[in-house]
């Protein structure tokens, strides 16, 4: 027992080592991507550079609930290949722990691996999701003239566009703006509703915070305000000195997403796609036990073979794993397949190519 006990303490050790490294590097490959990402959005003024790492920080419980299980799995292949390699497990199975132990062994551990998945999944990352989309919804509305780039048209949140040639020393008077914007109203001759169009070119401006009324202006000088359809014959130009523009306070911070919807928002729900979601994350948590099952006989290699001989193929064979649970994902918000059947037949299948690749391995 004494013994079972020190073999069980070193191999949760060594897999709790390979799991943190493992999934650190897959962490920064993913990480890297996305910020690349946001960070071609805040070239373009989508969003502030400042915003990049809070929404990257909220993103991370959701990358690493898919990033443990990959992680977990290659972490079996790599410890138990190199202890296959150096004849460790010829000497565990001298004393007694047999593939069938290792096997619950393996299992054991990945209990805690999935008591994290579990977390990160039916917690932390809907609360980070909707934290994330929040900032982002921010980040749009205070796109509007906050985050232009210089010498750039850009279509702002209110379907506005904005040109504006540079920014003065001061860092916050904008100089040489253009603004171009539509405005409904109905034609006095024939009684129907028209869009005309408004153009505003302006030597400078700055934006303001209305104290009364708590909304942000851009206050406009020296310049002109032209409004009117071109061909027709009341288009109108007006010159001023100053012109207060009301930036509208349309957006609505919401989360829309669903992975961003906590489990009791999406069992009151009772769309579908919200039950599809539920089942969605509940798989990512069986995943963690069906990988175990697939790398302990798959980590089994003859010394002669090499220490990566495995790899790929069990690669591959994760990929397909994913890739069918994706697709099943996808036909189950189309009702290709029926509800009841959900993600369960996946896992069995791969359970079941443990099971086989299990007896082949240890025959």
């Amino acid at each position: 027992m004494a013994i079972s006990l020190v073999i069980s303490h070193y191999i949760n050790r060594q897999l709790m080592v390979a799991v943190s490294a493992v999934t650190s590097v897959l962490l920064l490959i993913i990480v890297g991507g996305r910020f690349i990402k946001y960070l071609a959005e805040a070239a373009t003024g989508k969003i502030a550079v400042d915003a990049l790492f809070a929404i990257l920080l909220f993103r991370l419980p959701g990358f690493l609930e898919l990033l443990l299980p990959l992680g977990f799995f290659l972490s079996v292949l790599l410890v138990y290949g190199r202890m296959h390699l150096d004849s460790e497990m010829v000497v565990l199975s001298g004393s007694g722990i047999s593939p069938k132990r290792l096997l619950a062994m393996t299992l054991g551990f990945s209990l805690s691996i999935a008591a994290i998945v579990a977390m990160f999944s039916l917690l932390i990352s809907p609360i980070g999701m909707g934290k994330a989309e929040e900032l982002i919804a921010k980040q749009k509305y205070l796109a509007q003239f906050t985050l232009l780039v210089p010498g750039r048209f850009q279509m702002l949140q209110d379907d506005r566009v904005v040109y504006m040639q540079s920014f003065a020393d001061d860092g916050r008077t904008m100089q040489h703006i253009f603004i171009a914007d539509q405005q409904a109203e109905k034609n006095t001759t024939t009684g129907k509703n028209r869009e005309r169009q408004i153009a505003i070119w302006a030597d400078k401006g700055y934006q303001q915070t209305n104290k009364s009324t708590g909304h942000r202006e851009l206050i406009l000088e020296d310049g002109r305000r032209y409004l009117g359809t071109p061909g027709d014959y009341d288009y109108q130009v007006v010159e001023f000195e100053q012109l207060v523009v009301t930036l509208k306070d349309k957006t609505v911070i919401r989360r829309n997403k669903r992975e961003a919807l906590s489990m009791i928002e999406l069992y009151k729900s009772g769309e579908l796609a919200d039950w599809v979601e539920i089942q969605w994350r509940f798989s990512v948590i069986i995943s963690v036990f069906v990988v175990a099952c697939l790398a302990v006989p798959l980590s089994r290699v003859n010394p002669r073979q090499g220490r990566f001989v495995f790899i790929i193929p069990a690669i591959l064979l994760y990929m397909s794993y994913l890739a069918l649970l994706i697709y099943v994902r996808e036909a189950l918000e189309d009702e290709e397949i029926p509800l009841y059947l959900g993600f369960w037949w996946v896992h069995l299948l791969f359970l079941v190519i443990a099971w086989f690749a299990f007896r082949l391995k240890h025959r």
